[in-house]
């Protein structure tokens, strides 16, 4: 189980470093974008925090690197909007701080109608869906909070796998 949620981050990691290198290279660069991509915010997050390790948002960070990519290309198809989607449902339901993405998102692709990148009904299905998505998420997370007795049940079925007990530290403690 350990070995599969490694290389779920590991593939993740290495999509968004690979993506925003190949943006990198192929725009012309500036100090802004240097600053950037050394920002704490950006990917030195999860080196900064070393207690931390790998973290959520590098989903979302992989699925807006991707929109980033192809808008930068001039070509987004149905499958790279559904893979981004995909990958923005399955963040906003897995860490409700996702939900602040949401601008983000709508902007690049907004940028990507204007510049006929995509047609203006992929455009605005797009958006909804994002937005929908987005509301649904945080409808969820205000109506589901969790508690001690939800943390402890969800610490006990990770260690009957055989885990560290430092599994139930982090977003589980915080349940």
């Amino acid at each position: 189980l350990l070995w599969v949620a490694y290389f779920f981050q590991i593939a993740f990691f290495a999509t968004v470093l690979w993506v925003t290198l190949r943006l990198y290279f192929t725009k012309p660069r500036s100090f802004l974008w240097i600053n950037f991509l050394l920002s704490p915010a950006f990917l030195l997050f999860s080196i900064y925090d070393t207690e931390g390790g790998f973290r959520k948002e590098i989903i979302v960070f992989t699925a807006f690197s991707l929109l980033s990519l192809a808008h930068a290309q001039k070509k987004i198809t149905p499958i790279q909007l559904m893979i981004v989607g995909g990958l923005f449902f399955f963040c906003v339901f897995s860490h409700e701080i996702i939900t602040f993405t949401l601008p983000y998102f709508l902007y690049i692709t907004l940028l990507s109608y204007r510049e006929s990148t995509i047609k203006k009904s992929a455009a605005i299905y797009f958006g909804i869906f994002l937005t929908i998505t987005t509301l649904a998420g945080t409808w969820f997370s205000l109506n589901f909070t969790g508690n001690e007795t939800t943390a402890h049940m969800i610490c006990t079925a990770l260690q009957s796998y055989d885990t560290d007990a430092k599994i139930c530290d982090g977003a589980i403690l915080w349940l």
